[in-house]
């Protein structure tokens, strides 16, 4: 009896610890997302047309998709848990190939060739990126993509094509703190350039 109860608590602790050591090796799930991978030649349809404060289609289409991925971190432009609400905070993630939540399609409003201001919209919300206030260390969610919103609005110039600055608030996306980290927040800052701040954009 001793020895089937000794084998048995060895199985389980070997079973206890064989689970934990999986779940730390294991990369993190951003749970939702996972499941919205786009396999073959599909491309997800982009948001709805963005609209004017009236409600009324803006002219024009979206252009992409494509992927976002931090030069700092090297990791991905993604929204939390693939939520679809209203609010729901922008995060970086591992880079999945295929993964709709990191795909973004680009709406021009105006630009010249030297400055491009645009909307960015979430192929798998089908909602767009905005500050969610004027200060600093404010975070990046989405909502639904209206054109007349400045703070929805982002600028690239020739100058510096992969950083992104806000049209309402005249700070830039980054990475909170340069973290290297899955899930860390998506914010506005001073606009300095440096390598959490730049989002290299790729086909998707």
């Amino acid at each position: 009896m001793r020895v089937r109860r000794m084998a048995t608590f060895v199985s389980a602790v070997a079973l206890l610890v064989g689970g934990l050591s999986g779940t730390a090796n294991a990369a993190p799930l951003n749970a939702g997302m996972e499941a919205a991978l786009v396999t073959g030649d599909d491309v997800p349809a982009p948001p709805p047309p963005p609209v004017t404060k009236d409600g009324v289609q803006v002219k024009g289409s979206w252009v992409g998709p494509y992927t976002y991925r931090n030069l700092n971190s090297g990791k991905c432009l993604d929204i939390l848990n693939g939520s679809k609400d209203n609010g729901a905070p922008a995060v970086q993630y591992r880079c999945v190939a295929g993964m709709a939540g990191q795909m973004w399609y680009l709406w021009h409003t105006e630009g010249d060739g030297s400055i491009d201001f645009h909307l960015l919209g979430n192929a798998y919300t089908g909602k767009c990126l905005m500050a969610w206030s004027h200060d600093l260390m404010a975070p990046i969610k989405q909502i639904g993509c209206y054109a007349y919103t400045p703070e929805q609005v982002w600028i690239t110039k020739s100058t510096d094509p992969n950083v992104h600055q806000n049209d309402g608030t005249n700070l830039c996306m980054e990475v909170l703190g340069g973290s290297l980290d899955d899930f860390a927040s998506i914010v506005q800052w001073d606009c300095h350039h440096q390598a959490h701040q730049i989002w290299l954009r790729y086909n998707a």
